[in-house]
């Protein structure tokens, strides 16, 4: 009934997951690439009337056919998925006003928060001096972040209205379309606040540690991946209802 479609990083690709959660957290498909196509066909293998819960983390056309293919079903999206976007905005948005710097490693250190800076806060304050228009989105998009920390609470995106209408004006143009999106994904934010229960508290670090262990193998094919990830463990084909997270996770760490 608890359903997780999920987009991770490989060597070689990005994959998606189909998680059940209903007992635990198991996979139960594996597909490398992001295909909408294909990852549609899993889709619409399901029985909608079975799926009550869909927490899908992944690109957007995907989140818009589990949307459509499960009417029933209660749709969530954590904050993460939106907060990627504006990253990656904000990213391309310093990049283009600060590409005429002169401080070595700009970019790395525009990204990161200053307080883990460490020594290297000196060269942000002088991006700064060079270029003061990043220093007002700089603050805005480590705002943002300080409120994506703090995702568990169930305000979290009447305050991520309040950033964006607050958020610095050239940036703010800069972000139109990503503020858009989280006006058009409001009820799947908010549920992800609201429906916590449904999203299993190991979930997060489990898939941080799969992602790595993807990332140090290579795959070249959706069956080779699948026979890593599902074959990989022993299985109840019988009563298969998916592998365990965790007994993947050993298995690629004790090769």
């Amino acid at each position: 009934s608890r359903l997780a479609i999920i987009s991770l990083a490989t060597e070689k690709d990005r994959c998606v997951l189909f998680l059940n959660l209903d007992d635990g957290v198991k996979i139960f498909d594996a597909l490398y690439g992001v295909n909408s196509s294909e990852i549609a066909a899993v889709i619409r293998k399901m029985d909608p009337a079975k799926v009550k819960t869909v927490i899908t983390d992944c690109e957007e056309i995907i989140v818009a056919v589990a949307k459509d293919f499960f009417p029933g079903a209660v749709h969530i999206i954590p904050v993460e998925f939106w907060f990627r976007l504006v990253r990656a905005d904000f990213e391309a948005f310093s990049h283009d006003v600060l590409k005429w710097c002169a401080v070595r490693g700009k970019d790395y250190k525009i990204m990161i928060p200053k307080a883990l800076l460490g020594p290297m806060v000196a060269d942000l304050e002088e991006i700064f001096d060079a270029r003061p228009a990043i220093k007002q989105p700089y603050e805005d998009y480590n705002l943002l972040r300080d409120i994506i920390s703090d995702r568990d609470e169930l305000w979290v995106y009447d305050e991520l209205l309040e950033w964006s209408e607050f958020v610095d004006g050239e940036f703010g143009d800069y972000l139109s379309v990503t503020i858009m999106q989280l006006q058009h994904y409001r009820q799947e934010i908010e549920n992800h606040a609201h429906y916590r229960e449904e999203v299993p508290e190991p979930l997060s670090k489990l898939l941080d540690m799969l992602e790595i262990g993807l990332k140090s193998d290579r795959f070249f094919s959706t069956e080779a991946m699948k026979a890593k990830l599902l074959y990989g463990v022993q299985t109840d084909i019988e009563n298969w209802t998916g592998i365990p997270l965790g007994d993947v996770l050993r298995s690629l760490y004790d090769e």
